[in-house]
């Protein structure tokens, strides 16, 4: 007897899975079970005994690592769906878990497909959730990596990087658990941090490679060389290198036609399509462009991404009378088969497109009056954003006199006017006095890392307190605090930028409106350039912030600080800028700069 306990012993230390251990330990009571009582069997029952032994031990060892029976028939039938990429067309798919999953193994591999699912269906947050159900079960410390590592993704798409960090610091621990898959799937997000929180592109450049030395000679890796090369891209294209970056952003664009992920197709032809457009390939630009339409009859993409990519395509292609008449036709080809709530939604995003368009719309908006209530039952935060897109649209002034039929335009026979005052009236009363309240509820709602939706909303909340009467400063500075705050907490350094910059930009324009207190505005706004110029001290010199030093300077200018003005006016002077695709009000400043200091 102690030598077969010497022995299950040492058998057991072997096991460095939590599962396996577990499963070793039942055997081994099994086992002792019938070391004890083997003298009172019959012969026929020790071998029934001894074969059930030997058929549990192999499928405890085998389920270790492996999905068995009918549950891998029925996971691989799923994992199949998943990477056609037909999760849109499923969406029942994982509404009900299978009872025969039992075993922990079954389980991780399910909630792994059903976070996949998610994602692919652009419910992060549901995907998040799924990956958080898999701290109940015993992983090994390799599978609890790999977990973290796909969590940490998406952390990076809420806009949580320095919780993001402290997961990939976690799994930093273990990196020698992992495969090269995932330590190339590791390298590759390190680097999105290092971009983000440290603003580093050389580093961001090294991380990278490493990434590529893991995953350059693994097959059927589609998906992680596309975010790998499309990486790199945005990388030298953001040092000014155009070449190198096109040549990745070539490599990205093949891996991702074989990925079947519709996020990827998107940005990575949409970053190639802009790289041609700036040098001039016009040939390949409309070679390139071919190729993505094609794509779009994919069952990828959902009704709003398949018509707004068809229309970003078709605006560089036709003219302004013939795109006109291809977003009509698209509208009604694209809204066919909609049930009533997505109707909804896509006609105020159609609204959007249509007036960013210069056109009429009148049809759209008919739709909309005719159905103003419902938009109004909607959750948030669709209730106030598609809400904010009528607002954007009652707003123009050649629209209310298009849409009130005062311009000698033809109202449509069936439509009547009253809809149009009830919208125009519901909205702005809505926007008045409901909707900081509406976003305010929704924000206590978020979970603590949905970062970048916390930002959106409060950034919205700002848009509507702005405009309410009687304006309020403090209000209105309060909630740029919170948003800068926020930004510093989640490790967006960029974010924090762009925020503090607005909020100078907001003071200096109640100035200019002989608004409030003159002196608390300026103290105001040089609070936020000493903020931001301490920020800028910290990071190099990076051509892409164009925008925000030739801001700096313009902003520095007019608060009388000469020696800091001259300070951002020679990074662009050396920056060499090409003022041709900026704002018009981005413009004027860098007019004014160099007429200054010229």
């Amino acid at each position: 007897m102690d030598l077969l306990f010497k022995l299950l012993k040492a058998v057991f230390t072997k096991f460095k899975h939590p599962r396996g251990r577990v499963r070793f330990a039942v055997l081994s009571i099994l086992v002792l079970i019938f070391w004890n009582y083997y003298y009172f069997l019959t012969l026929t029952t020790a071998v029934i005994y001894l074969v059930l032994l030997l058929i549990f031990a192999v499928t405890a060892y085998k389920s270790i690592d492996n999905t068995l029976f009918f549950s891998k028939y029925k996971l691989n039938q799923l994992e199949e769906i998943i990477n056609q990429g037909k999760a849109l067309d499923n969406p029942d798919l994982f509404s009900n878990r299978p009872w025969y999953l039992i075993d922990p193994k079954e389980k991780l591999e399910y909630i792994n497909l059903k976070a996949d699912y998610h994602a692919q269906r652009r419910e992060e947050l549901k995907a998040y959730k799924s990956y958080l159900q898999t701290k109940k079960l015993k992983l090994s410390d390799q599978e609890a990596a790999q977990v973290k590592i796909n969590r940490a993704l998406l952390l990076f798409k809420f806009g949580a990087y320095n919780k993001l960090d402290l997961i990939l610091n976690e799994v930093n621990k273990n990196l020698d658990q992992l495969e090269p898959k995932r330590l190339g799937f590791y390298y590759n997000l390190k680097a999105f941090i290092v971009e983000k929180k440290e603003l580093d592109l050389t580093k961001s450049l090294s991380l990278l490679q490493k990434a590529k030395d893991y995953i350059s000679d693994l097959d059927n890796e589609p998906t992680l060389k596309a975010q790998l090369y499309n990486n790199f891209g945005i990388i030298r294209r953001l040092q000014n290198n155009l070449t190198d970056a096109r040549s990745y952003y070539k490599k990205a664009k093949k891996y991702a036609v074989k990925s079947n992920k519709a996020s990827l197709i998107a940005v990575i032809f949409d970053n190639l399509i802009t790289i041609y457009s700036t040098q001039g390939e016009y040939d390949l630009l409309e070679k390139t462009k071919d190729e993505y339409l094609r794509l779009l009859e994919d069952s990828l993409f959902s009704r709003e991404e398949k018509m707004n990519l068809q229309l970003a395509i078709a605006r560089d292609n036709l003219n302004s009378s013939d795109y006109k008449s291809f977003l009509i036709d698209s509208y009604f080809r694209n809204r066919q088969g909609l049930d009533k709530e997505k109707l909804l939604v896509f006609n105020a995003t159609t609204l959007r497109l249509m007036y960013n368009s210069g056109m009429n719309v009148q049809v759209v908006a008919d739709q909309i009056a005719k159905n103003i209530d419902d938009y109004f039952k909607l959750s948030m935060p669709d209730k106030f954003l598609l809400l904010h897109e009528i607002e954007i649209f009652m707003r123009n002034k050649n629209n209310l006199k298009r849409f009130y039929g005062k311009r000698k335009m033809p109202i449509q026979p069936k439509f009547k006017l009253e809809n149009a005052i009830k919208m125009k009236e519901k909205v702005d009363v809505y926007m008045q006095n409901e909707a900081a309240a509406d976003i305010e509820n929704y924000l206590g709602s978020l979970e603590d890392y949905q970062v970048q939706q916390r930002l959106d909303l409060l950034q919205h909340k700002i848009g509507v307190i702005t405009k309410q009467k009687p304006y309020n400063f403090d209000q209105v500075h309060n909630l740029f605090v919170d948003l800068i705050d926020i930004c510093k907490v989640n490790g967006l350094r960029e974010k924090q930028i762009e925020n503090e910059l607005n909020l100078v930009d907001e003071a200096l324009g109640l100035i200019d409106k002989n608004y409030g207190d003159e002196s608390k505005l300026k103290e105001v706004i040089l609070s936020h350039l000493e903020n931001l110029d301490q920020l800028f001290s910290e990071i190099e010199v990076i051509p892409y912030f164009d925008m925000h030093y030739i801001r700096m300077s313009y902003y520095y200018l007019t608060q009388g600080e000469e020696e800091k003005a001259t300070e951002y006016f020679d990074i662009i002077k050396d920056l060499e800028l090409n003022p041709r695709y900026y704002s018009n009000w981005v413009k004027e400043q860098l007019r004014v700069v160099y007429s200054h200091f010229n």
